[in-house]
């Protein structure tokens, strides 16, 4: 925590000074938050709790803050606890550059990995984030959950864009999901792992999520990014815009985990069948009457389809609860 002085001058200067005189402005978008240079924790109500607790004299200013910070909830969303560092990092790119036979073949490749990292900057331009740094084919970047899904498929696009021909380089990630007060340096570590684990996987071109809850829980999955004509994160954004649009109950899935010793250790070659017209049922029984479930509840039957038979369970579990968790965030 903060010295009390230093609190003070920010409960002052700081966050009254800039902060909430633009709040009680009128407010169409986070554009304001990139023209502030405050810590994102002074945005959230906890703190000031928190402070309160600590240094109960200032309990009146902290409250006043926490009052016109709900002006600026009802604007915007409030500010989630929870944020996503990701790790991007191209597949066999020596490999690559080995193939390559010519000082302009080289040239030539060299200036389409530099306008990629240069391209990837702008992503701060588009979604709320930031790039914490970004040199050829790696880097790292924070981003929040709301967009989270939409950053991992602007990378990816622009690389292939920019890079790939005939689909060669690919590109994997990892990705950490935690909360704001979990030590940065463990969540860092762990998007690395999560980078490690996706890079583990045959052919890579892949992601690997690393959920660590409040709870201690971790919830870790390592998936290929395409399966044939299949994108995991497109399959990701359908299922999370169902929640969005109040389609299905959040519930459906784990409906479908309270019941898993019903069909999990059958015979191989019928587990897939037997898994899929689980997910079927549990589904229908949660959906929105009003909609058309036919092409969703196919989306997900040919995802099923693809992922790996051994863990195929644990995978698409631990995809949904991910979605969840982006989709809630917190």
């Amino acid at each position: 925590m903060r010295g009390l002085n230093e609190i003070e001058n920010i409960l002052d200067e700081g966050i009254e000074g800039r902060l909430l005189k633009k709040i009680r402005k009128e407010i169409s978008s986070f554009d304001i938050l990139k023209k502030l240079n405050i810590d994102g924790t002074y945005l959230l109500k906890d703190t000031y709790d928190n402070l309160s607790i600590d240094h109960p004299e200032i309990k009146d200013k902290a409250e006043k803050i926490k009052n016109i910070l709900g002006e600026f909830y009802i604007k915007l969303k409030e500010p989630s606890k929870y944020f996503a560092v990701i790790q991007v990092d191209g597949d066999n790119i020596g490999e690559e550059i080995g193939n390559l036979t010519s000082i302009d073949e080289h040239r030539a490749f060299s200036n389409k990995i530099l306008n990629f990292s240069q391209e990837v900057l702008n992503i701060e331009d588009k979604f709320l984030s930031k790039v914490i740094y970004f040199g050829g084919d790696e880097g790292v970047i924070f981003a929040p959950l709301r967009d989270l899904l939409n950053i991992i498929e602007f990378i990816h696009d622009l690389f292939f864009n920019i890079v790939s021909s005939n689909g060669k380089p690919t590109l994997s990630f990892g990705i950490s999901i935690a909360h704001y007060s979990h030590a940065l340096q463990k969540i860092i570590e762990e998007s690395r792992e999560s980078l490690k684990r996706a890079k583990k996987i045959d052919g890579k071109y892949s992601l690997g999520f690393s959920l660590l809850k409040r709870s201690g829980e971790t919830v870790e999955v390592a998936i290929k990014y395409k399966f044939d004509h299949i994108y995991t994160i497109d399959f990701m954004k359908k299922i999370k815009a169902l929640y969005e649009k109040d389609e299905i109950s959040k519930r459906w899935w784990k409906d479908l985990y309270d019941d898993r010793l019903s069909f999990i250790g059958r015979d191989q070659e019928l587990f897939k069948d037997i898994f899929i017209s689980e997910v079927k049922r549990y589904f229908l029984r949660r959906v929105d009457k009003r909609i058309n479930p036919k092409p969703i509840l196919k989306d997900i039957e040919n995802f099923i389809r693809v992922i790996p038979i051994y863990n195929g369970f644990d995978i698409f579990m631990g995809i949904m609860e991910i979605i969840e968790f982006i989709y809630r965030e917190e």
